[in-house]
């Protein structure tokens, strides 16, 4: 004799849906407290980095006042250095350079010469990569080479270090 099961019933049936329904639920409630902490710790990454950029911020300028300060009445220059051309057409930029970090770039405009006259011992870096040391008095290439370049600047120093770059048309 065959004994037969009794039918399940409709709630039975429904146990196993439950019991996933209440597993996505648990599941849903942890992602969305993994996004909540997960957002939490980038504002406090963040917060905390803005504090330090802000700090090195306040020391860059610091350091500039101080340099702007000794920079201001500069030594006069050596007679060996070719003063600037005369003519209006000739811009000047002054920049500094620090001896922690390379300046940005200074790039000679299309179609002008130029030339570069450091107020002290400087180390030089072109986009290409190339480095060489300048100082005042030394003449380490020619007008053309510093047409349509780009520079950056270092101080050799433990000082900043002021130069002076002449752009001229051609």
């Amino acid at each position: 004799m065959k004994i037969l099961k009794p039918r399940e019933t409709a709630k039975e049936r429904a146990k196993p849906v439950e019991i996933i329904r209440e597993s996505q639920k648990i599941f849903t409630t942890l992602s969305k407290a993994g996004y909540v902490l997960l957002v939490i710790f980038l504002v406090i990454g963040l917060i905390l980095s803005a504090n330090e950029m802000y700090e090195k911020y306040k020391q860059r300028k610091i350091a500039e006042e101080e340099a702007g300060t000794a920079l201001a009445a500069p030594a006069p220059r050596p007679r060996h250095t070719a003063p600037a051309p005369a003519t209006k057409q000739v811009t000047e930029r002054r920049i500094i350079a620090y001896p922690d970090r390379w300046s940005e770039p200074v790039v000679t405009p299309p179609n002008h010469s130029g030339r570069i006259a450091p107020e002290g011992k400087v180390r030089i870096r072109d986009l290409r990569g190339n480095e060489w040391d300048d100082e005042p008095g030394m003449a380490n290439f020619r007008e053309e080479d510093v047409a349509n370049f780009a520079f950056r600047f270092k101080s050799r120093t433990a000082e900043p270090v002021g130069v002076v770059v002449y752009h001229q048309p051609r």
